[in-house]
């Protein structure tokens, strides 16, 4: 069983082409693109190698396996992977001691981490926040968030202070004023 009519049509889909404008690049009508979509043509040789050379896909690729939108997009994992950051993570069970350690590089060090396939200025450490769903002008902050924080004080924004032994999210703005030595800003924050 051949793949090519799937990965013909997922070529096209993902490339946001029409069957014409597919058919157009290597000289065959829109109706037998259709029918290699369909599973009833199956291309000549010289087509698939067209093919495979445009798109730069094994042809053994086009015909053993369904293809996925990374295949025909190119997208390496393992690339992008490697050339990944690691931050520092606070889960849930270590949180509680953040207020204490967030200045002691040991504690820091010792901590898990998340991979992240870029660079997020100023981040110093990423928490999962843990807490009640709460919004704060148009933020949005609930349960089992991932909070990426800087150590840096400056500026209008989110900040996560320690408040009666709580991780609490405030907003700051020109009239904030610092009332615990623990004070990071939220840089980022994925769901």
């Amino acid at each position: 069983m051949s793949f090519l009519g799937k990965n013909i049509r997922k070529i096209r889909v993902v490339k946001k082409m029409s069957q014409t404008e597919f058919g157009n690049l290597f000289a065959i009508s829109r109706t037998t693109v259709g029918a290699y979509e369909e599973g009833r043509a199956e291309a000549k040789i010289s087509t698939l190698i067209k093919i495979s050379n445009y798109f730069n896909i094994d042809i053994d690729l086009l015909l053993k396996k369904e293809l996925t939108v990374n295949d025909v997009l190119h997208f390496n994992m393992d690339y992008f992977l490697q050339k990944s950051y690691s931050i520092p993570f606070c889960n849930e069970e270590k949180v509680h001691l953040l207020a204490n350690e967030i200045n002691n590089d040991d504690f820091i060090n010792n901590l898990d981490s998340i991979k992240f396939p870029y660079l997020l200025q100023n981040c110093d450490i990423a928490i999962k926040y843990i807490g009640e769903k709460i919004i704060i002008d148009n933020s949005t902050f609930i349960d089992g968030d991932i909070l990426f924080c800087s150590k840096t004080e400056q500026g209008k924004g989110m900040y996560l202070v320690f408040k009666d032994s709580k991780l609490v999210i405030e907003k700051k703005d020109e009239s904030f004023t610092k009332t615990t030595n623990f004070c990071l800003k939220i840089i980022k924050v994925f769901s």
